[in-house]
């Protein structure tokens, strides 16, 4: 004899119940750590004391003999840079390059030196001409893709994240995501670099190369 049709649809609802409470079970417990992670977390400010210095993971926390903010002007950065050097020069210490602080394990710190911070230059120019943008080291990809986007342009090669500087990126000839593309060097046509004695030289592929 056929099993009678309420019998069936009792058994078929028991299984989807069973199967739906299993779900729940596997679904709902992640969810609810998830929710209870949201609901309990804080953010924790933190206070770097006066003479210290951090990078951005936080785990880095140095005494510095001194910190020099440099501004974004490209002639008062230059003479900025070369008081700093002139110090480190007198007072024999260390000095390291800052920007976002995204290069971790101390690279950004130099312990007990001086640092030059250059978060501010990051002055940022576009050559209609030559189609050449100038971009300040300190200067975000972020910056750059918002100020390149009224003009209906974008960079060919940055990093993942937008939060790096330029200078960094440049400095680690770091690659993107660009499927194709060379790393990020390939689209510097020049830089200008100030050597440990203060002196200024412009380097491309034709000028000073090495």
């Amino acid at each position: 004899m056929s099993e009678p049709r309420s019998r069936r649809w009792r058994r078929l609802r028991l299984a989807f119940l069973l199967v739906a409470a299993a779900g729940l079970w596997l679904i709902g417990r992640p969810v609810a750590f998830l929710a209870w992670t949201a609901w309990n977390d804080q953010r924790v400010e933190r206070v770097v004391p006066p003479g210290s210095i951090d990078d951005v993971s936080g785990l880095e926390q140095s005494s510095v003999a001194g910190v020099l903010v440099v501004p974004s002007g490209t002639d008062e950065a230059v003479e900025a840079l070369r008081g700093l050097l002139d110090r480190a020069r007198q007072e024999s210490l260390p000095v390291s390059i800052a920007g976002a602080r995204h290069t971790m394990g101390g690279h950004t710190i130099a312990r007990d030196g001086l640092v030059a911070d250059m978060s501010r230059h990051g002055e940022l120019a576009f050559d209609d001409d030559t189609g050449w943008l100038t971009v300040g080291s300190g200067a975000t990809w972020g910056e750059i893709i918002a100020f390149l986007d009224p003009l209906g342009l974008s960079v060919a090669v940055m990093q993942s994240n937008d939060s790096f500087t330029v200078g960094g990126s440049i400095s680690a000839n770091c690659h993107g995501w660009q499927h194709g593309q060379e790393p990020v060097a390939s689209t510097v046509e020049s830089l200008r670099l100030m050597l440990a004695d203060g002196r200024v030289l412009n380097c491309s592929r034709q000028d000073n190369a090495e």
